[in-house]
């Protein structure tokens, strides 16, 4: 299990489009992740859970991943890192 932290450069937060992308990116790296906001937790399996967070630009959110192995899970974080550092 990897535990960090992301910073949401995503200049509209994290919206329909880029949640449907995470839940895509978790489920072809076979990684499990959950995403944490103030006292509430999301499963990135679930693009409702992930919308519900209302992650805005410039927001910090934890992250937790578990996966296969360490290079799964490092290439989940890499993939979705370079996702919230995109000025989409």
């Amino acid at each position: 299990m990897i535990k960090g932290k992301f910073n949401i450069l995503v200049k509209l937060g994290i919206h329909v489009r880029v949640a449907s992308e995470i839940v895509e990116i978790l489920s072809n790296q076979n990684c499990k992740m959950v995403l944490k906001k103030d006292l509430k937790i999301a499963d990135c399996e679930n693009l409702l859970a992930i919308l519900g967070l209302r992650i805005a630009f410039g927001e910090t959110v934890d992250y937790e991943v578990n996966g296969e192995n360490h290079e799964s899970e490092l290439k989940c974080i890499q993939s979705i890192e370079e996702l919230f550092n995109a000025e989409k």
